[in-house]
């Protein structure tokens, strides 16, 4: 864990000159625990070149989550087939221990399917296609199965990363979740 830690800085260090981040979304960025579990996967997994797949990887995220991005990378309604479908760009994994891979990737997925519950109704009144909205996934049959399967392969390496928790909350982007709190302390100072 403590390997990773200090490999995670690195990663971080390497992506915010490439990207050019400012001091805030490096620091952003750092303490992301959603590009931070993308990021351990290869290397909890102990897949070959485990810093080329966590970069590709967390480059990916960083980019799908970009502003002028998000049309390509929003959930389309092609990607109700499979609900690993939307998160194929950040599957290609060089060896290692598959079912770690499985685990960390489901985490993934019920972070991805727990923020589609959190956010149907804003999304419905934005026209923002959303599967659990719209019931083309249900959320509480695929929460269940998730945490089951993740349950099933223990890694106490991971949770220390990313919690079964952090995944039932649903903040994919945890820089929302900050705007969403601040938000929510604006207006209860306000009232």
């Amino acid at each position: 864990m403590e390997k990773f830690t200090s490999e995670w800085i690195e990663i971080v260090k390497k992506l915010a000159i490439t990207f050019r981040f400012t001091p805030y979304e490096r620091e952003t960025l750092l303490n992301n625990n959603v590009a931070k579990l993308i990021g351990s996967i290869p290397y909890l997994a102990g897949c070959e070149n485990p810093e080329r797949t966590a970069v590709s990887h967390v480059s990916i995220y960083l980019i799908a989550k970009h502003p002028v991005m998000r049309g390509i990378y929003d959930h389309q309604k092609s990607d109700d087939c499979d609900i690993m479908h939307r998160l194929f760009d950040i599957q290609h994994f060089i060896g290692g221990n598959k079912k770690i891979i499985q685990r960390g990737m489901e985490l993934l997925l019920l972070t991805m399917v727990s923020n589609y519950h959190k956010d149907q109704t804003a999304d419905a009144l934005m026209g923002k296609y959303n599967p659990v909205y719209t019931k083309k996934w249900k959320y509480h049959t695929t929460a269940e199965l998730l945490i089951k399967r993740i349950k099933s392969t223990p890694c106490q390496e991971m949770d220390e990363i990313f919690s079964l928790e952090n995944g039932t909350e649903g903040w994919w982007d945890p820089l929302k979740q900050d705007e969403s709190v601040q938000s929510a302390q604006k207006g209860i100072q306000t009232n």
